[in-house]
Parts: structure tokens; sequence; C-alpha cells
């Protein structure tokens, strides 16, 4: 009880609808705006007690490596949590990203992406992806825009492997504030390629507010739209995270 009270006091609430999920918001960078390795640690938690018994954790890590000319990051996150002693989420994942710069403002980038949810009844989900990204910078605001194109390979538990090839469009946004703050949007879009009227979609948001010079409050928000949900799962799932971060 002692440790429910030290994160609750800490970490405040996790407040989430339809579905609890951790929020891995991973903001893109301009080339050479880090050198060096850096990476940051956010962790979040939730413990209530009455009509429903619910507890949830999540944990999000970034660990990447900048030079002149490009960098790349490994970012890793698990997500638990239980209604009434049920399993709700169950969720590993390790996502792999390298970005090169083309010419002025303009990259390519690769990817990779494992991931499985016991919650879910996901034993395994893989993404593999190519694209082209855009930035436009300014003073006080960063705007990025992606396309590309990605295959994903999905095992449900007892049943065979879901693949397709999906396409990869997002837009991504930093607005820096005079106190330090900022705040972070990002859309992605993904239309099936064998049918482009099927879509999944991911809209992340944060805001940042330093505490420190490594330790910043957060609020993060998130909506997600997914075209073959796992059986029992809803299409579309809605979060809220109020958390803390550390950056090194």
């Amino acid at each position: 009880m002692k440790f429910k009270s030290i994160a609750i006091s800490l970490l405040f609430s996790l407040i989430a609808t339809k579905s609890l999920m951790a929020i891995t918001i991973i903001e893109p960078k301009s080339i050479g705006s880090k050198k060096g390795f850096y990476g940051s640690v956010d962790a979040d938690f939730q413990f209530s007690n009455g009509d429903t018994e619910k507890s949830a954790y999540s944990i999000d890590s970034l660990l990447g490596l900048g030079r002149d000319k490009s960098f790349t990051f490994v970012s890793a996150a698990y997500q638990y949590s239980d209604i009434n002693d049920r399993i709700d989420t169950d969720d590993a994942f390790v996502h792999l990203r390298h970005i090169h710069a083309l010419a002025s403002q303009l990259t390519w980038e690769g990817f990779a992406q494992f991931s499985q949810d016991e919650g879910s009844f996901i034993e395994k989900r893989e993404l593999y992806g190519l694209g082209l990204r855009k930035f436009i910078p300014s003073k006080n605001r960063e705007i990025y825009f992606g396309l590309g194109v990605m295959h994903e390979n999905k095992k449900f538990k007892n049943t065979a492997s879901q693949r397709k090839g999906l396409g990869n469009f997002y837009i991504s946004a930093k607005f820096k504030f005079v106190n330090k703050s900022n705040l972070f949007f990002t859309l992605y879009l993904q239309p099936h390629l064998e049918r482009v009227s099927n879509f999944d979609a991911t809209s992340l948001g944060q805001y940042t507010m330093p505490i420190s010079e490594k330790l910043s409050f957060k609020f993060k928000v998130s909506y997600k739209h997914t075209e073959t949900p796992a059986v029992g799962k809803s299409r579309d799932n809605t979060a809220s995270v109020i958390g803390l971060s550390y950056q090194f």
C-alpha cells in the first residue's frame, strides 16, 4: 500500500476510455540537433479500488545516437493493466529506426517494429517500413511530413498469420513556448494497399513542462483506429496519461 501511495502522489493518475493503453510518443528530431548518445525514460502508474479494482503501469524508454548526417534510435516500452484481477493489457514493444540525410531538410528513414499483446491475444506483430521525411524548420516550431510504405505481419493466438501492405503518411508538429514547455502533435494515416478504403489511424499529442533540467511533467493523449482489431476489442480507442519523464 505504501508503494501505491507513493506512485499516486508522484505520478498522479492515468485515465483511459474504452481501452487502457500507454502512449509511446517518439518525437522526430532534426539531423544535427543532437550529437552523440541521448535518451529518455517515462513512467506512468494507476491504482484504484472500489467498485472496480484497477491497476496499470507503463514504462517507455528511448536511446539514440546522433551524427552530422544521420541518427539512429531504439525505443522500447512495456504496458500492463488488469481490471478486477483480469488482464486487460500485457504489451511489449520495440521500435528501431534509422534516418539519413538526402538533401537540405529531406531525409530517408527505415524502421522495424516488434510487439506482442497478451491482452489482445496478439502473439506477435512485426512491421517493416521505408519512406521519406521532409522537415520545415522555424524559430519556435518544427514541422515534419512523412510518406512511405510498410509491411505488417500479425499473428493472433490459435489463428493463422495476417499479412498486409500499408501506406504510411504522417505529419508531426512541435511548438515551443517561452517557459521551455512545448506542445507536440502527430497524426498517422495508414491505408491498406489492397483496399485503400480500409485504413488504420493514430493521433498522439503531448504537452511537456520542465520541472528541472532533466525531469519533466507530461500530459499525453491518444486516439487509435484499427480496421481489423482482435476479437472482443474495439476499433476505436482513446487514452489520456499524466506522468513524468527523465531525459539524459
